[in-house]
């Protein structure tokens, strides 16, 4: 038994991020989220209370990014826009790891920093956006462990703008190490329904992309199944 277009698009978060975003465009995304019927759109945080507005009427969730995409900033300024995004009307966060501290091994800066992120924006579901496809297979390790040590309710594998983007097999290692209540978004160059069925058969649960009414496409016309 494969997975039914509606199941699937109720796994997708269609992202809008970037430069070059008007009033215009990000109306045309949200038009198009909701004729999709996707779980949410994830969006900058600029535009939250206009999407929340518009999306009033719907199911969809409105999500946003903080300190993205490098996670160069202070955990204070962390955890300042994690509040803002709150008091806006964010319904989940994006925020992403500090690289810095985990390249140079300092676990507990690294740590910290996602708990106060956690508490500033509590109860709002956290993703923490780690960036496979910049680590070592150590380093993905130990920001796994930092994720599942932190309570997150989410690993996310990319923002998106650096390099290969989400990974199958970066998603069955980060599955086999974190305990089942920590959900896993695979995002990044995600385009078709091949590669979505691949992440969730890895043990992705949320799919992130820009893509999405080529993904849905797709699953109409593709023979093989996703479990």
């Amino acid at each position: 038994m494969g997975i039914d277009k509606a199941k699937l698009a109720g796994m997708i978060e269609h992202t809008l991020l970037g430069d070059n975003i008007d009033e215009k465009r990000l109306l045309a995304h949200l038009d198009e989220a909701k004729e999709l019927q996707v779980f949410g759109v994830c969006i900058p945080l600029a535009w939250v209370p206009l999407a929340k507005k518009y999306l009033s009427n719907t199911h969809i969730k409105v999500i946003t990014v903080i300190d993205f995409p490098h996670g160069n900033k202070s955990s204070a300024q962390k955890a300042h826009e994690a509040q803002l995004a709150a008091s806006l009307g964010a319904d989940e966060i994006d925020m992403v790891l500090d690289y810095e501290a985990l390249r140079n091994k300092n676990y507990e800066k690294a740590l910290r920093d996602i708990t106060l992120v956690l508490e500033a924006a509590r109860p709002i579901p956290i993703k923490v956006i780690v960036e496979t496809s910049a680590l070592s297979k150590e380093q993905l390790v130990c920001a796994t462990t930092l994720v599942a040590l932190s309570k997150a309710q989410f690993i996310k594998t990319s923002t998106g703008f650096h390099q290969a983007g989400a990974q199958s097999h970066d998603i069955e290692l980060m599955r086999a190490l974190l305990p089942i209540d920590i959900q896993i978004k695979a995002s990044g160059g995600i385009r078709n329904y091949a590669q979505a069925c691949s992440m969730i058969q890895a043990g992705a649960s949320r799919i992130g992309a820009s893509q999405s009414r080529q993904i849905l496409r797709d699953i109409l016309e593709n023979t093989h199944a996703c479990y």
